[in-house]
């Protein structure tokens, strides 16, 4: 391949990146797919400021609420997530996040941010 081939091949492959960074402006660090009617894994472990992203891999809408099924804690609330809906949140303290659906009550999950 010629030189000014190459250089165009770069340029190309920069405004792409660029492209992604401007519809994905976040860095996510774990991401838990919704599939069969469960988060996976159910349990994650995370340092602090990780950024977890939800994606609903099923066929039947889900959410994500924090807190234990039928006790909401308000810390975060999805909207409804269609199939290959999405939901992302930073987790800057630490502790332990407790989750579910509330449309599937009996799908539950933990998070737990630790120190770096």
């Amino acid at each position: 391949m010629k030189r000014s081939g190459r250089v165009m091949l770069i340029l190309a492959g920069s405004a792409v990146l660029g492209l992604s960074y401007l519809a994905f402006p976040f860095f996510t660090s774990s991401i838990i797919p919704i599939q069969d009617f469960q988060f996976h894994p159910s349990i994650l472990r995370i340092e602090t400021g990780a950024r977890v992203l939800w994606i609903n891999y099923d066929v039947e809408p889900h959410d994500v609420v924090s807190g234990i099924p039928g006790v909401r804690d308000q810390r975060y609330l999805s909207n409804l997530l269609n199939p290959g809906g999405t939901f992302a949140f930073t987790f800057s303290e630490i502790g332990e996040y407790q989750y579910y659906c509330s449309i599937h009550p009996y799908m539950t999950g933990k998070i737990i941010v630790e120190d770096p």
